[in-house]
């Protein structure tokens, strides 16, 4: 949920935002979520990104995992930056392969009226997303992998909080998704054009930031419903709660209360690098939806180290369990930062 590199840009220049002077009109945020007016960018929040995740499939069996993310951020009290992170996981030959990019500008993106409008390129390197109101074009490379796809959104938005907006320590934010976007394009690896097919998440949020830790799942299961969970702490670790929204096969978002859902993580994966203990299978639990979920990481080493940032993972995972007592399958991102101290 709430990820300069991925959704991990929140932990990872934490200090600098806390620190930059708010821009004009960010005490007075919008107290809504409107589409597709909000798709846009904003010019007045202390962190804003659109975030992009797929599970991908081609005619003869192979399944690769993509993140996409764009974050806007300002430098100081009258500038913007921008940041885009690019990954695929890839299981389907003889070593698993996980392969990221990350690139950075000095300025912000366009503030195209009701469209997504980003775009991030060098000499060799082109990273982008256009579209408005849930259909949008993805293209991204890099070393070994590249994406040209289009997204087609197969039900309305889900508001998460309240109405959209979600209350931390530090402020309001903006958040909303897009949980079940129809996929097909191209998928070039090492060279070779593969045609793909598969389903996507897309997350939305802007405006205050907390400074926390956190662990966070986009689930699509096979009954068409989709869960969003996001587990976060304080960075002394003195405060915690959890956001979750439960999205009906219809389409309809119900938001589910901290005490409504149950999150234990099973097993760890011990960082070789980092010394991190992330997680690698996790169990979730929602009595109020007959819902009782286990996720687990296709490739627990799937670390992004980005240079003068902190350390995160985002796993691409398969989901088993059950829902109103019978078998429920499905696929998630699962997704996790941890402050130094903690």
């Amino acid at each position: 949920m709430l990820h300069a590199s991925s959704r991990t840009v929140l932990a990872v220049l934490l200090a600098m935002y806390c620190a930059t002077p708010a821009r004009a009109g960010e005490d007075d945020p919008a107290r809504s979520v409107t589409l597709p007016a909000d798709d846009a960018a904003h010019d007045n929040q202390a962190i804003e990104w659109w975030y992009y995740t797929a599970h991908l499939h081609t005619c003869d069996g192979k399944r690769y995992g993509v993140q996409l993310v764009f974050f806007q951020f300002p430098l100081d009290a009258e500038h913007l930056g921008s940041a885009t992170t690019f990954a695929v996981t890839d299981l389907n030959g003889a070593e698993p392969q996980f392969a990221q990019e990350s690139l950075s500008q000095p300025v912000g993106f366009p503030a195209t009226p009701g469209s997504i409008d980003l775009r991030l390129a060098t000499d060799t390197r082109l990273l982008s997303a256009s579209g408005r109101n849930g259909h949008d074009h993805l293209q991204a490379e890099l070393s070994g992998y590249a994406i040209d796809l289009e997204l087609d959104s197969q039900k309305p938005p889900a508001l998460h909080g309240d109405d959209g907006i979600v209350s931390f320590p530090s402020g309001d934010d903006h958040y909303y998704s897009r949980t079940r976007m129809a996929v097909r394009g191209t998928l070039k690896v090492r060279g070779e054009p593969l045609q793909v097919t598969g389903v996507a998440w897309f997350d939305h949020q802007y405006g205050a930031q907390p400074a926390v830790s956190w662990t966070w799942f986009s689930v699509q299961l096979s009954s068409r419903e989709e869960l969003m969970v996001y587990h976060w702490f304080t960075p002394a670790g003195d405060r915690s709660s959890t956001l979750a929204s439960f999205v009906s096969r219809g389409g309809k978002t119900r938001n589910l209360q901290a005490d409504q859902v149950a999150l234990t993580q099973l097993d760890t994966w011990l960082s070789p690098t980092t010394n991190i203990a992330y997680g690698k299978r996790w169990r979730i639990r929602i009595a109020a939806e007959e819902l009782d979920l286990t996720i687990t990481s296709r490739l627990p080493g799937s670390e992004l180290l980005p240079p003068g940032q902190l350390p995160y993972i985002e796993a691409d995972s398969d989901v088993s369990g059950t829902r109103k007592g019978k078998p429920v399958h499905g696929y998630a991102f699962a997704e996790q930062v941890f402050q130094p101290d903690q």
